[in-house]
């Protein structure tokens, strides 16, 4: 910014104050004072990050140090600060080289008891919904043996898994007809 003529010209232009872009994407308010005195007061922007297929988006506010903050608090993303969309979906927020940011979903892995001795089956939910126990489709009902040889019946309740013990069927002979006792 110049001088010239009693005014201010910034780029060569007229300038009595406004916004101001600098080349790093960073913008400020420059007003000129009654003591004749300018100054800058910075103007974060909002930068919108749509949360895969919830229908949701992340907004990140950018900072004058050129970093980020979300919810008035410092953001650096990645898996170890998730965002959490309406539909309780977690994703992990990344900044490209370019500076635009992308969502990554971070699937739930719950982990479902079967039995004593049934061990511990990690199940994976993915962002449409569908759960998979080592890459097959499983639903609530559905049965899983068990590292004992038995088999549980999984079941999904208030969003929480779980897994019953199902007894084995047995056919016993009983006279001349064959009865099922389970």
């Amino acid at each position: 910014m110049t001088a010239e003529g009693g005014g201010f010209t910034l780029d060569g232009e007229p300038f009595e104050g406004g916004p101001v872009s600098l080349e790093d994407g960073r913008s400020y308010l420059l007003a000129l004072g009654e003591d004749g005195m300018w100054s800058a007061a910075f103007q974060p922007m909002s930068v919108s990050v749509p949360l895969g297929n919830s229908g949701d988006t992340a907004t990140l506010m950018t900072t004058e140090a050129g970093g980020f903050t979300r919810n008035g608090a410092p953001f650096a993303g990645g898996p170890d600060n998730p965002v959490t969309a309406a539909n309780s979906n977690r994703y992990a927020l990344a900044q490209a080289e370019d500076g635009s940011w992308s969502a990554s979903y971070i699937p739930w892995m719950p982990t479902v008891s079967l039995g004593e001795n049934g061990g511990q089956h990690t199940l994976r939910v993915a962002e449409d919904g569908t759960t998979t126990h080592n890459d097959n489709p499983v639903q609530a009902g559905d049965r899983l043996a068990g590292d004992n040889g038995l088999m549980y019946v999984l079941a999904l309740e208030d969003g929480a898994w779980s897994a019953m013990h199902q007894a084995a069927e047995q056919v016993v002979q009983l006279g001349a007809l064959d009865q099922r006792v389970t």
